[in-house]
């Protein structure tokens, strides 16, 4: 994952997630601050309708990050 300057194109921030994206990413405020949220599933390593996954990539679920406050206040959710 990656967060961009939206006015620069430079990257913020990054992040390799030990699991596959499977979702829409959301991005919410709470309590003055804002998060982008991405659901991920573990990266199947084989082929067909039940692929293989290693042990290691049992990394499923929501991985949550929160965004810096730019200045004192936090970035407007776009």
């Amino acid at each position: 994952m990656r967060a961009y300057d939206k006015d620069t194109g430079k990257v913020l921030w990054e992040y390799e997630l030990p699991a596959a994206p499977r979702a829409e990413v959301a991005v919410y405020e709470a309590g003055g601050r804002e998060y982008v949220v991405q659901a991920a599933l573990p990266k199947p390593t084989g082929s067909g309708d039940q692929p293989a996954v290693h042990p290691e990539q049992q990394t499923q679920g929501y991985y949550v990050f929160a965004l810096p406050k730019l200045g004192g206040r936090v970035p407007p959710a776009r």
